[in-house]
């Protein structure tokens, strides 16, 4: 079939809103199995109705969808990173490809990603005339998925005030107490927000549709999709021991959807509705430290962060501690690490038995150091004004 008259039967398909005519008209122009995803990894179609031993094919032949358990398959063979990294078409004969060879796609509408098409090459290599139909079906179906196929949603007023409030920073304290509808106030407290990302048009994105669909039917849970931001506001939260929390409430969400490589910022605990935005922007922050962990609390990191801002506002050294650098050069020259212990004491709040237990060290051998820090530089370690201009300093300047 010729370019110009793939258009065209596109085109009548299309016209026709039939989707049982588009379906035949795709299987027409492949002559190769195929299925077709929205971004949430539902089947939108999938031809033929056949078993073909394949992992992934048969799962979503009989399930309808790409189930948690491919979704982990299909991140550990790197299909998802391969499509992040290519806009073209990717040809597939590893992993769960390694015994039928496929081509795969995303479906990309604004260079965002509404979709995936993926090809069975069930006994041949797939030629040159066909790459060149694949490419244009790819484009004829990021239009159409681009207009049927969105996110779930909830359909209720509760849900799209959270999200105008959640996507909106610049509203003041005093002006959210007038934009809070009543249906907002009824929520049950003590509140705790979570908050994780993808890096904006990723594929990954399909990670956190996953996410809110999954979280949308729980209780006492209300996600909160802004673009490649997703929020999690817990209600009814009892007491405010936030570890424990964490493990009843929110590890079981990622253990169940095996994301694996999202994690979350978990704010502090709060009681009134109308701090919201306060506590959303503590999530956020917390988020920013989580490396590769989880999750993390603000709480954990609240003095690194504050820190981590007045750095970013501070481009002088007023307050820097010419005794600092002294010790740095101690350090350097004589290949000793005083600099780093006393960083770790200071960070410790002077406690010796934590400063111990970090360094691994015996309480002599930390006396021992201390002391010799204090004749190196000048110190006084009992003065609390310089320990506070040490701790200072080193959140600021190292």
């Amino acid at each position: 079939m010729k370019t110009q008259m793939i258009y065209e039967v596109l085109l009548t398909a299309i016209q026709d809103n039939n989707f049982d005519n588009l379906q035949s008209t795709i299987q027409a122009i492949l002559e190769l199995p195929f299925v077709i995803c929205d971004n949430n990894y539902n089947v939108v179609m999938q031809v033929p109705q056949q078993y073909y031993q394949d992992e992934l094919w048969d799962s979503m032949l009989k399930h309808k969808t790409v189930i948690p358990e491919m979704v982990y398959l299909i991140q550990k063979d790197r299909y998802q990173e391969a499509l992040d990294q290519n806009d073209n078409i990717i040809y597939i004969d590893y992993g769960i490809g390694e015994r039928i060879q496929r081509i795969v796609a995303s479906i990309r509408f604004e260079e965002k990603v509404v979709g995936y098409i993926c090809v069975l090459l069930t006994d041949r290599k797939v030629s040159d005339d066909e790459f060149e139909r694949i490419e244009i079906l790819i484009k004829f179906l990021s239009l159409y998925l681009s207009k049927h196929i969105v996110p779930h949603i909830p359909n209720n007023d509760m849900y799209f005030h959270l999200q105008d409030i959640f996507a909106n920073n610049d509203i003041r304290r005093e002006d959210l107490k007038n934009h809070i509808i009543k249906s907002i106030t009824e929520l049950n407290g003590g509140f705790v927000i979570a908050y994780t990302s993808v890096i904006d048009k990723s594929n990954e994105i399909v990670y956190l549709y996953q996410l809110f669909n999954h979280v949308n039917r729980l209780d006492y849970i209300h996600p909160i999709l802004d673009d490649n931001h997703l929020y999690l506001l817990f209600t009814d939260v009892k007491g405010t021991d936030l570890r424990s929390f964490i493990q009843k409430r929110l590890k079981p969400i990622l253990n169940q959807t095996k994301v694996v490589d999202l994690s979350f910022g978990i704010s502090n605990y709060f009681t009134s509705i109308h701090d919201i935005l306060t506590f959303k922007q503590q999530a956020i922050h917390a988020h920013s430290f989580t490396d590769n962990h989880d999750y993390c609390f603000f709480k954990d990191v609240a003095v690194e962060d504050l820190f981590t801002q007045i750095q970013k506002s501070d481009e002088n050294n007023l307050y820097l501690l010419p005794a600092l650098e002294v010790l740095k050069d101690y350090d350097k020259e004589y290949n000793s690490n005083y600099m780093f212990t006393l960083e770790i004491y200071i960070k410790q709040l002077c406690s010796s038995q934590d400063t111990c237990q970090i360094l691994n060290i015996h309480r002599n051998s930390l006396l021992y150091r201390l002391d010799k820090i204090q004749e190196i530089t000048s110190l006084n370690l009992k003065d609390k004004k310089v320990i506070t201009q040490l701790l200072c300093n080193f959140y600021i300047y190292y």
